[in-house]
C-alpha cells in the first residue's frame, strides 16, 4: 500500500466540473437535473479523451462489441449519477441496504453482532456509498481510502458519518500501518477496495475479463496475520435511495499452515472475481475505473 506521502491525488476532470454538476443537481428538479447530468457526461467524454479511451477498452473486454461512443457516454453518465447520489446522501440516513441471499444475511448478522471482519469491495456501483450506510452497534467501520484533493463532497459525507465511520488514509504509509494495526488489535471492522494495484504492497494474479490479471491481495495477508474472516460486498443501485448488496461466502484463515491459508485465499478471491465479472457483464456501466484495466500477468 505504499504511497508517496507528499503526492497529491485528484479525481478525473476539473474540480469545477464536479462542483457544477452537484450544484445544479441540488437546486433543480430531478427531471431537469438528469438532463444536466446527461450533458455533463457528454462534455466529460469530450474533454477527457484518455479516460474515454480506457472506458472504451474496458467495455470491449466486458463484451460490448462493437463499442461506440454512446456506450462510453453511458459509462460516464452512470458515474455522474453515482457522484450525485453520493452527494445527496450527505446527512441523509435514508439509503436502504438490501442484503441479498443467505450469504449476505450471514455477513449482516456478523456485523450486527460486532464480529470484526475484513470487508473487501471494488470501485463498482454504489459499493462506496454502501460503506457509509453499514451500521455496527457501538462500533465504527474503518474505511481505507485514498485522499483526493478535489473531493469535497466526500469530505462532507465523512463529517456527517463520524459516529459510524472512521477513515484510514493510505496517502501516508507510516500512518496507514499504525492505524491499520490499531484497528485490527481493537477488534474493529475494516473495509478495503481491492481492484487498483497502485496502492497495494501484495499483488497476485487472477483470471478476470479474459486474461490473467494482477490484483491487490493485501486483505488476505491481514486476515491470516490477525485471524480475521474476509467477505466481499458489492453495492448495486436500486433507484435513488436503495442499494442491493451482493456478498460472497466468508473466508476463514483456519488452515494449519500459512501456505495453505494463502492458497485458500487465492481460491476465495478467484470466486469473488468470477462473481464480479458476472455482475459487470449484466451491468457494464457500473465499473468506475477510468484507468487502464489491471495489468496482464507476466507469468501466465
Amino acid at each position: 500500500m505504499a504511497l508517496e506521502a507528499n503526492k497529491q491525488h485528484r479525481n478525473i476532470g476539473p474540480t469545477w466540473g464536479y462542483r457544477a454538476v452537484i450544484f445544479w443537481s441540488k437546486i433543480l428538479p430531478l427531471p431537469i437535473a438528469k438532463i444536466v447530468m446527461m450533458v455533463s457526461a457528454f462534455i466529460t467524454m469530450i474533454l477527457l479523451p484518455k479516460q474515454s479511451r480506457y472506458s472504451k477498452e474496458y467495455l470491449n473486454q466486458v463484451n460490448i462489441k462493437p463499442v461506440i461512443w454512446s456506450h462510453v457516454w453511458r459509462h460516464y453518465y452512470s458515474f455522474i449519477k453515482y457522484l450525485v447520489a453520493r452527494f445527496r446522501s450527505t446527512g441523509d440516513s435514508s439509503t436502504k441496504l438490501h442484503w441479498i441471499t443467505e450469504k449476505g444475511n450471514l455477513v449482516e448478522k456478523h456485523l450486527l453482532k460486532g464480529t470484526p471482519l475484513l470487508l473487501g469491495t471494488f470501485h463498482v456501483g454504489h459499493s462506496d456509498l454502501m460503506g457509509f450506510n453499514i451500521k455496527i452497534p457501538h462500533r465504527k467501520i474503518n474505511m481505507v481510502r485514498l485522499k483526493m484533493e478535489n473531493s469535497a463532497e466526500l469530505q462532507n459525507i465523512i463529517e456527517t458519518s463520524v459516529d459510524s465511520v472512521s477513515i484510514i488514509w493510505v496517502n501516508d504509509r507510516n500512518d496507514l500501518i499504525i492505524k491499520l494495526k490499531d484497528a485490527l488489535l481493537n477488534q474493529e471492522t475494516i473495509a478495503m477496495q481491492c481492484d487498483r494495484i497502485e496502492h497495494s504492497s501484495k499483488v497476485e494474479s487472477f483470471q478476470f475479463l479474459g486474461e490473467k490479471r494482477e490484483f491487490p491481495f493485501t486483505i488476505y495477508h491481514l486476515s491470516i496475520i490477525f485471524s480475521r474472516p474476509v467477505a466481499f460486498c458489492i453495492g448495486i443501485p436500486i433507484g435513488d435511495k436503495s442499494v442491493k448488496v451482493l456478498t460472497t461466502n466468508l473466508y476463514y484463515p483456519d488452515a494449519e499452515t500459512r501456505t495453505e491459508n494463502l492458497l485458500a485465499g487465492k481460491k476465495h478471491f478467484q470466486s469473488v472475481l468470477s462473481l464480479l465479472e458476472n455482475i459487470l457483464k449484466e451491468n457494464p456501466y457500473l465499473w468506475y475505473n477510468f484507468i487502464p484495466l489491471n495489468p496482464v500477468s507476466k507469468d501466465k
